[in-house]
């Protein structure tokens, strides 16, 4: 059984598997993102198997033959991505994470709505789904420099005061332009842009680990002094303010006043 939504450039198809069903060699012209509703299912691509459950979701590229087997009823969800949401990636990769479980729960709620927020909230969610899916995809290894890892990590550990890119290229003993360009040939995006999502990541982090600490206090420690400022970039990231984030996933602590 299969039912389908559109919600803004997205297309979303649902389905029911039947225990013990299996689908042959196949695949799909589009991109998409595949999670389970409830129950949980094998997708093979060559010799790999990867398993998705409630923690989980799965990436799969147009093009990719793969096959699936339902070892329980699986009701899962697709996510057909627009061409801008599609990264030029060869080969399916699966996540977990913490807010997958929320996101199951809400898109639950809101398949079964039918009026036009209804499709607002949807697009919002598939638009949270991707961005959790595609931060988390694997670094291809192909070239990667044994000292470019040591830049990650001190930006990893400082991301809230980061050194300069000055400091960042004399700890590796590199040029600071020969710096920059290979962190964006092997992670795939600027020093910058990596520290600014970063700094978002780890503010959703503390947000889910410590449900009592104030979205002022978590934005500060994030490395940001305007509170505007954080709920504007992580609403452009997670589709979500912080506020909405928070409650949509059962984070609930305290929230701070005003714009959050």
């Amino acid at each position: 059984m299969v039912d389908t939504r559109v919600a803004g450039g997205f297309r979303l198809r649902r389905s029911l598997s039947l225990p013990c069903c299996a689908l042959g060699l196949h695949h799909h012209r589009e991109p998409r993102i595949v999670i389970s509703l409830a129950g949980a299912f094998q997708t093979s691509h060559g010799g790999q198997t990867l398993a998705v459950d409630g923690t989980a979701a799965v990436y799969r590229p147009a093009g990719d033959e793969h096959l699936d087997r339902y070892p329980a009823p699986t009701d899962s969800l697709s996510f057909l991505l627009p061409a801008d949401a599609a990264p030029p990636l060869g080969e399916p990769f699966a996540v977990q994470d913490a807010a997958l479980p929320g996101l199951r729960r809400a898109l639950c709620t809101e398949w079964s709505m039918r009026d036009p927020a209804s499709n607002l909230i949807m697009e919002g969610l598939a638009h949270l789904a991707t961005s959790i899916v595609l931060h988390r995809r694997p670094v291809v290894a192909r070239g990667k420099p044994h000292w470019i890892g040591t830049i990650r990590d001190q930006l990893d550990a400082c991301y809230a005061n980061p050194p300069t890119l000055s400091n960042l290229a004399q700890s590796v003993n590199r040029e600071v332009a020969y710096v920059a360009a290979t962190f964006k040939r092997v992670y795939g995006t600027s020093i910058g842009l990596y520290l600014r999502e970063l700094r978002l990541w780890k503010a959703r982090d503390q947000m889910e680990q410590d449900g009592e600490i104030s979205l002022v206090d978590i934005a500060l420690q994030c490395g940001y002094s305007d509170q505007s400022h954080f709920t504007r970039q992580f609403k452009r990231l997670f589709h979500i303010t912080p506020r909405e984030y928070r409650q949509r996933h059962g984070f609930q602590g305290m929230v701070a006043a005003g714009t959050a």
